[in-house]
């Protein structure tokens, strides 16, 4: 009896622990909120949020869903990043305040794979900037995504237009989500 007990205690334990893991840290859930009802008009809202449920049925029932390109506009996407003071003075994303950010809020095992993600995508922004071509974050480890698909052709996007730091943050936000496990960060 003792042992079933145990036992019981640690899988609620163990289920509690592993909830915890992938908790999407409150300050960024407010911070999201805030900039949804802001920076995104409620018509928007409506039809992004109908898309989401009809495409979330769609994949229960094993339908193919409609494209998901419809993003959320980039503002919304810089003033998360400005609000979370992630942005340095020229509104780029800063390294040091997103690490410290992450440092402060999320979870060991999340944070580390966020980190990663992180030096990744602060990598290739730099070597954009240097280069001076667009960011996009379809630029983060292309070989891994083309073995993926089976089809080694896969293009990248590039652009000779200026993208602007509102693009940049979207591309950025873009970047972070695709973090392997437990994604803190979501695109789109």
């Amino acid at each position: 009896m003792r042992t079933l007990h145990l036992l019981c205690v640690f899988t609620i334990f163990r289920s509690a622990v592993a909830d915890e893991e992938c908790n999407k840290p409150t300050e960024l859930k407010l911070k999201e909120e805030y900039c949804w009802t802001e920076e995104i008009e409620v018509v928007d809202r409506i039809v992004q949020r109908s898309k989401n449920v009809l495409n979330f049925a769609k994949k229960k029932l094993g339908i193919a869903t409609e494209d998901e390109n419809d993003e959320k506009k980039c503002e919304y996407y810089i003033c998360i990043l400005r609000q979370l003071h992630m942005l340095n003075a020229n509104d780029y994303p800063a390294y040091d305040s997103i690490q410290e950010w992450i440092k402060k809020n999320v979870v060991y095992f999340q944070a580390v794979d966020l980190m990663d993600q992180l030096y990744r995508c602060h990598d290739a922004l730099t070597n954009s900037t240097v280069r001076e071509i667009n960011f996009y974050a379809d630029q983060i480890e292309p070989e891994q995504k083309s073995s993926n698909d089976g089809n080694n052709n896969s293009e990248i996007k590039t652009s000779t237009k200026d993208q602007s730091t509102c693009e940049i943050a979207a591309e950025f936000i873009d970047c972070l989500s695709r973090q392997k496990r437990c994604p803190v960060f979501q695109y789109p």
